[in-house]
């Protein structure tokens, strides 16, 4: 499991910085990697 998360959020890196991506989906990587640092950041205050 912790493999495919893995792969899933390299690829959205991988689009996120990518010139050649549309702009659409440059927004929604960008969008899923913020979301994944709040949820980081909450993880981190809970502990």
């Amino acid at each position: 499991m912790y493999r495919n998360y893995q792969a899933r959020l390299e690829n959205f890196i991988a689009v996120a910085a990518d010139p050649c991506s549309s702009e659409s989906n440059v927004q929604i990587a960008q969008k899923v990697l913020r979301y994944r640092n709040k949820i980081m950041e909450r993880r981190q205050a809970l502990n």
